[in-house]
C-alpha cells in the first residue's frame, strides 16, 4: 500500500472512530478526515539531513514526502513532527536521557535484543542506543517515537515507540513497520473493544 493510501485510511479510522478522550489533536483543525499535512519539500529534508549529519531512512523520507508530520498515528501515540522540528533526542530531550544515566551497564545480549513482534520484551533495549536516537514525535500520554540509527536493516533504521507504561520501547525494523504495527493494533482494539 502506498503511503498516501495508508495515511488516508489511518486518518479516517482515527478521526471518526477513536473516543474523544483518546484524541491528541484539535478536531476543528482537520478537514476531509485528513490528519496529515502538506508534503515536505525535498530541500527541507536535505537541509535537515545536513544539519543532523545523517541520511534519514527511506521509509521515513517517503512518509515526509507524503505528509510533513501527522496529527495522530494510533490510539496511544500522538503527532509526528514536521521534518523541520525533528532532532537528536540528546538535544531535544536531555532530561529524559538523564534518567537512564545509571543504567548504562545493564547487559543485553544480541539474542535478547534482536527479537521483534509478539515475542519482544519492551524492557529489553540498550540505553546506549537510546542516547543516539532521533526524536520524531511529541511526547503524548507518556510515549514518544524515536528512530535508532545504531541498528540498521539495509538503509532503514530501527524505530521505537518508547512508552513509560510499557515500560520501555516497542521496537520495529523500520519506521514503516512501526506505523503499520501501531495503526493495525489500534484498529483491532477499536473494532474489538472487548477483546
Amino acid at each position: 500500500m502506498e503511503w498516501e493510501d495508508l495515511l488516508r485510511q489511518m486518518s479516517v479510522k482515527i478521526h471518526n472512530e477513536v473516543e474523544q478522550n483518546m484524541i491528541y489533536y484539535d478536531k476543528t483543525d482537520v478537514s476531509d478526515n485528513w490528519l496529515g499535512f502538506e508534503a515536505a519539500k525535498q530541500q527541507a529534508i536535505t537541509e535537515k539531513e545536513k544539519e543532523l549529519m545523517a541520511t534519514l531512512p527511506p521509509s521515513y523520507k517517503d512518509f515526509l514526502l507524503t505528509s510533513n508530520g501527522f496529527r495522530q498515528i494510533s490510539l496511544f501515540s500522538g503527532g509526528l513532527y514536521p521534518v523541520e522540528v525533528i532532532d537528536w533526542t540528546k538535544k531535544k530531550d536531555p532530561e529524559f536521557l538523564a534518567i537512564f544515566e545509571k543504567h548504562d551497564d545493564i547487559p543485553v545480549t544480541e539474542d535478547d535484543y534482536f527479537v521483534y513482534g509478539e515475542n519482544q520484551r519492551s524492557v529489553v533495549f540498550k540505553t546506549a542506543f537510546l542516547k543516539e536516537t532521533l526524536q520524531i514525535s511529541e511526547w503524548v500520554d507518556g510515549s514518544v517515537i524515536l528512530l535508532n540509527p545504531m541498528v540498521k536493516f539495509g538503509e532503514e533504521w530501527e524505530a521505537w515507540l518508547y512508552a513509560n507504561w510499557f515500560p520501555g520501547a516497542h521496537r520495529y525494523r523500520s519506521f514503516r513497520d512501526l506505523i503499520e504495527g501501531e495503526y493495525y493494533d489500534s484498529v483491532r482494539l477499536i473494532d474489538n473493544p472487548d477483546s
